[in-house]
This record gives structure tokens, sequence and C-alpha cells, in this order.
């Protein structure tokens, strides 16, 4: 790999030394080898190219998570014909959908088993795969051209769109002390997930087959505990990418007692950090393994930090990963002592930023210097571990004290009633703020009794002043908790 390397690249030197080995697999769906992910993405570059598509034009692509292997060959067949994809799948609601075809100026849309409703051309996979060569093909473009365009899950307001540059995605596979060595013995394993088409997590897997570990992904179409783990042992996989929400549904359920998960050598977390007290129990679950927590963002995908969980730094996100830099700043971008809660900034010294496409208001305020305001409030702890307290807009002031609400999140979770909780905060007519929480419970429990509980390991005013009991806590695409909708549900 060279500096101008493009993602296409990758896949045609992977294509062209191991032309028959898997790339992909989807659970119940079939796989795909490197060849004929190759071949399939420059037919339908080429009839990318006979519709009229040009350089820098936005292609859309709809796939649901059952079409990994469809989305991937339309995906580098966009890249290749030199254009920008812009991945999609049902989780936009139609208006959503439409808005973003809109403002993308997306010329067409390449659509799997549900055809959408949008704007411009539509074409299926199945007819942009007739009539064309499957010969090498690549329309000329530079590593600084954007190949994607990504839109957030939206939980603030409108969703935006992150332009994602050839180089975002191709730098950090060029690093050499990423992956670290024990990340390494999983080489030429497969890889398990259940992470969605449209959101960071599911790029980040689908260009994880073209990384130096030369890892097989395989995807399950719709999470269940039980049927991941089944995956797990039947494959002899090497790795298994969670959120903590599935970590906690697999520990919840029992499924990891009924299978044999030796083989897993690698626990990757991601979306939010894991609840300290769930460390030691997913431990046990998975006991050849190694976890690990990455802490990453659709808006610098490129950079993040990485914690090995060694029972020394369990309540950090670890230190930098790969050649990233981090800084914590006051409101004004003035770094902080270490100790200090302050925002949390991420660059990859060499990469430029990423930027929100067709944004410049929005670009200009988080992507700053160089540096990306990652929205989140947290510390660099005097041995250069990244600590995270909360986002920005979700701490809580409550009669001027500052609240984490990961730090009470934390506690809640010891208590062995608690399957998974949030806490927000509200407002509060004498204190400004006051501290609630949502909780999904094992079994029944008296709300005195959870806040006994807080008491004897929390300081008093960060004590929940409010509960609400669901079913199950409400998540966007990404998997987070959608606190906005917890705090509709607390009356004025």
């Amino acid at each position: 790999m060279t500096e101008s390397t493009l993602l296409p690249d990758l896949l045609r030197e992977r294509a062209a030394s191991e032309p028959d080995r898997i790339a992909m697999i989807v659970d119940g769906r079939g796989s795909m080898s490197y060849g004929d992910w190759e071949t399939r993405s420059n037919v339908i570059a080429r009839n990318l190219i006979q519709r009229g598509v040009a350089v820098g034009d936005r292609v859309a692509t709809f796939f649901e998570n059952a079409e990994w292997l469809d989305f991937a060959a339309a995906y580098f067949g966009v890249l290749k014909a030199g254009a920008t994809a812009v991945p999609l799948s049902s989780r936009f609601t139609g208006r959503e959908l439409t808005s973003i075809v809109d403002r993308c100026a997306a010329v067409g849309v390449i659509w799997g088993a549900q055809k959408p409703q949008a704007p411009g051309w539509m074409a299926t996979v199945t007819e942009l795969e007739r009539g064309e060569s499957g010969e090498t093909f690549q329309i000329p473009v530079g590593p600084d051209s954007v190949a994607e365009v990504l839109y957030t899950s939206g939980t603030t307001g409108l969703s935006k769109g992150v332009a994602c540059r050839h180089v975002h995605a191709v730098r950090p596979l060029m690093d050499a002390s990423w992956p670290p060595t024990w990340w390494r013995a999983c080489a030429a394993g497969v890889s398990v997930h259940a992470n969605a088409i449209s959101t960071a997590a599911g790029q980040l897997r689908l260009v994880e087959p073209l990384g130096p570990l030369r890892m097989t992904t395989l995807a399950l179409p719709v999470f269940d505990p039980g049927r991941l783990c089944n995956l797990l042992a039947e494959n002899a996989a090497a790795v298994v990418q969670l959120v903590p929400s599935m970590a906690i549904s697999i520990l919840d359920t029992g499924a990891e007692r009924e299978h044999d998960l030796a083989a897993v050598r690698v626990v990757s977390m991601g979306c939010a950090p894991l609840p300290t007290p769930l460390i030691p129990r997913l431990s046990a679950a998975f006991a050849n393994a190694r976890l690990v927590n990455l802490y990453e963002l659709t808006e610098a995908r490129h950079a993040g930090t990485a914690l090995l969980y060694d029972g020394a730094h369990a309540g950090s996100v670890g230190t930098p990963r790969g050649a990233t830099q981090v800084r914590v700043t006051d409101e004004v971008g003035t770094e902080v002592p270490p100790g200090v809660v302050g925002e949390i900034r991420l660059r990859w010294p060499g990469v430029p930023p990423q930027h929100y496409f067709r944004d410049a208001a929005a670009t200009a305020s988080v992507f700053v210097d160089g540096w990306t305001r990652t929205g989140d409030a947290g510390y660099l702890d005097e041995t250069g571990y990244l600590h995270l307290v909360d986002r920005l807009k979700d701490v809580i002031i409550k009669g001027g004290l500052t609240i984490g609400s990961l730090e009470v999140e934390n506690v809640l979770c010891e208590h062995t009633a608690v399957a998974d909780c949030a806490v927000f905060g509200f407002p509060d007519r004498v204190h400004g703020e006051n501290v609630a929480a949502a909780v999904v419970l094992h079994r029944p429990v008296a709300i005195r009794d959870l806040r006994d509980f807080l008491h004897s390991r929390l300081a008093p005013h960060k004590i929940p002043t409010r509960f609400l009991e669901l079913d199950e806590l409400p998540r966007n695409r990404a998997g987070k908790v959608v606190k906005s909708q917890l705090r509709e549900r607390i009356p004025a």
C-alpha cells in the first residue's frame, strides 16, 4: 500500500493473491470470495458508468442486514466508478430517507429486496450485474476523494452526513502499530458480528476482510444471543464483535453456557463503554479471549482509542490506537491538565479531518484546527488512559454540581436485579436539573431498595429522584440509548 492507495486497490490486490479465499459470509444467505467480490464490483462499476454516473456523484445503496454480499458488491462498484457511496437501509424512515437522498443530491439508488421511495433512478444489483466485463476497472480518483457519506443516528435532530475520504478508511490499515500482537494471533480467522449496514460499525466490518489480518467476516442478519454463540462454536471463530446491549443479552440468557466458545481469542466491544460490573462475567463467558473496548465515532472513524481489559484500567476506554492523538480541552479549546474533565478531541496526524457533507456551519463547529471534537466529556489520567464521563449534552448539572451518567449507570448495573439502565437529567425548578434512571430488570425490586443500594455507593446528589421501569431501552440505529426519548417520559 502507498499514500495513494484507494479502497478498491485493497480488494484488487487481495483478489489477485487469494481469489478463492472467502472474504464474507452471511448466516443463512451464503458467502463471497475475494475473486467474486472483485468481479461483481467491476461489472457493477461499468454499468454505473453506462448509466451516466460521473466522478464524485453520490449513489445511495439501500440494503438490509441479510444482504451484506450484494451491498459489498454494490458499494465497491460505486467506488470503482469514481463515485461516492451513501449507505442506507430501512432504519431510515420514508421521510428521512427522502430528505437524505435529496440533501446529498444522490443521482440514483441501488437497492436489494426492499425498494425505497426516493428520487432519482433505481436499479437492483441483478440489473447492474448484466452484460458487462468483470475485468479490472477503476475510474481514476485520488485518496482525498470522498468514498462515502455516512449519515449519523440523528439522536439530536436531523441526521448529518459524515464524509469519509479513501485515506480515512485506508490509512489505519497501513499503520504498523495496529493491530497489536495479541490481535494478530487471530489472523486469517473468522470474525462474527451483528453490526448493521449503514452504521459506522458496519462500515468497519465491510473493510475488515481487506485489512492485514485477512479476517473472514460472518454477519448475523438479526442479533440473537443463542444463534450468535452457535455460530462462534460452529466456525471456531477467533473474534466476536459486540455492543454492550448484545453482551448483556448473551449473559442474561446464559447462551454462552450452551456452546463451546474456547476458540474465541478476542471479544471486541464498541458503540458504548461496557458497564464495569459486567467485565468479570464476560471474561468468564469467553475464558480464552481478550476483552477489548474500542472508542470510536462516525466523525473520526480513522482515529480512536483501545483498552485491553487487564483489571487495572477497567473504568477507562484505553490509550490511543495507531497514530491517534488525544486531547482534552475546555470550552474554548485550551488543553486541560490530567484529571480535569473537558471535551475529548481526536486526530490522526497527516490525515485531514472528516467533514459534514454540504454543511459548512456544522463542519466548522466540530472539525477544528485539524482536530475532531467528539462531543464527549472525559479526562486523561496521569498514565495517559482516557476516561469517559458522559456525552457533553447529557452531563447533568444539579444545583451547580456536575454529575456524569456513566458513573451512576455503572453502580446501578452492580445491583443483581438490574439487567440494563440509562441515567439522564430532566428539568427541575429548584435545582435546574435532577437525576432520573430508566431500568430494565431481571426480577421485581422495590425502588426504595435501588435507592438504598445507590446511597451506600454514591454521593446523595447523584441518586436518581425518578425511576422508569421499562421492558427495553430505546436505542438508535447504532445501538446507543436515545436519552431524549426517556426525558420525554418524565412529567413536568
